[in-house]
């Protein structure tokens, strides 16, 4: 999906022992219908991680997912769902969101799930994630867990690693969404 410059690659494998690595700029370039490059910097393994899960994770749970437009949990999923995601709102205390059926629990959901977007407090962030898990050993179709911005739970992050799914933490998915893919010029 993405390819390195030849020549940043070797130039970036040459420094990434040295103290200044994490400052060490590479380019990327993504191969989409416009082929813009997107700048990457600061912990480029982790930034390449987002763009691979933003790039084929289509279908996301909203574990959380708010009526108010004002909350980040109902700001991001409009943005994410305005950029071409399918989201599924998973909220127990909602019949609809924005004109989109809510689930109780993700084990309700009948479509498949790429990945599950957690605006839960951490204290919460264990229960969905076992939920996650059941649902993977059931339906095999849980990839990834996002935890938004704010959001940590490193034992939950170990149990769903464990699990083979992948997790990111307290990130926000609008901002990774806006760092990686839209032009910085506004254009």
């Amino acid at each position: 999906m993405f390819v390195l410059d030849l020549y940043e690659k070797n130039a970036y494998e040459r420094r990434k022992g040295s103290p200044n690595a994490k400052n060490f700029r590479i380019t990327w370039i993504e191969r989409r219908k416009n082929s813009r490059k997107v700048s990457v910097t600061r912990n480029t393994k982790e930034r390449v991680k987002y763009m691979e899960i933003l790039e084929s994770c289509r279908v996301l749970a909203v574990v959380g997912m708010s009526r108010s437009p004002e909350k980040a949990a109902g700001s991001v999923p409009r943005f994410l769902r305005q950029r071409g995601y399918n989201i599924i709102p998973v909220n127990p205390n909602a019949e609809t969101i924005d004109g989109l059926q809510t689930y109780p629990d993700l084990l309700s959901v009948d479509e498949e799930i790429d990945a599950i977007v957690i605006f839960r407090p951490t204290k919460n962030v264990m229960e969905v994630v076992k939920e996650a898990v059941e649902r993977r050993k059931k339906r095999g179709d849980v990839r990834v867990v996002w935890m938004q911005e704010g959001i940590r739970d490193d034992e939950a992050a170990r149990l769903a690693e464990e699990h083979g799914i992948t997790v990111v933490q307290d990130r926000c998915m609008a901002k990774e969404y806006r760092r990686l893919f839209e032009r910085q010029d506004g254009k």
